[in-house]
């Protein structure tokens, strides 16, 4: 296996921290992907209009498309198929596109709350504000502690290994 730069010479309590956080980033994963996929099961109008932002394809297919995606990453994640740091970087990539797309729906004044985790919110009876409030937390969950791994180990090793 090749050398982990990002992680060369830290101490083992750090790396015991990331590796709990990517645990933990895959178990959102896995839950909000499985939730996708039993949502999109339904027969919501939504479902079938095209999506707000990607307006080519349905709200079903997105979901689905995004779901299998968020699946497939918390499975490599929790199975150790990749490096630590490769681990971070690939949270980094997809929260930042949920990040982008989460603005994308704030700039077009999107009503709906996101179905970030498809019904699940919706099954329990929370509000709209508390489904918003729970996603947003999912989504900085997921990106700030892995862009700070980045930042963090540009600066300690000079270098993006792979990036």
């Amino acid at each position: 296996m090749r050398r982990d730069h990002a992680i060369t010479g830290l101490p083992k309590q750090w790396i015991k921290f990331w590796n709990w956080y990517v645990i933990f980033a895959a178990l959102v994963l896995l839950i909000a992907g499985m939730a996708k996929s039993i949502g999109i099961q339904q027969s919501a109008a939504f479902l079938s209009k095209p999506n707000s932002i990607i307006t080519l394809i349905s709200n079903r297919y997105l979901l689905w498309g995004v779901s299998s995606l968020e699946i497939s990453i918390g499975a490599l994640i929790l199975l150790k198929v990749l490096s630590l740091s490769k681990n971070i970087k690939t949270i980094f990539w997809l929260s930042s596109q949920f990040a982008i797309y989460r603005l994308s729906l704030w700039l077009v004044n999107e009503p709906e709350p996101c179905k970030c985790f498809g019904d699940v919110f919706q099954w329990i009876g929370a509000s709209d504000d508390f489904t918003r409030a729970a996603t947003i937390v999912s989504l900085v969950y997921l990106w700030f502690p892995s862009a700070f791994f980045l930042v963090a180990s540009k600066f300690r090793n000079g270098l993006m290994d792979d990036l």
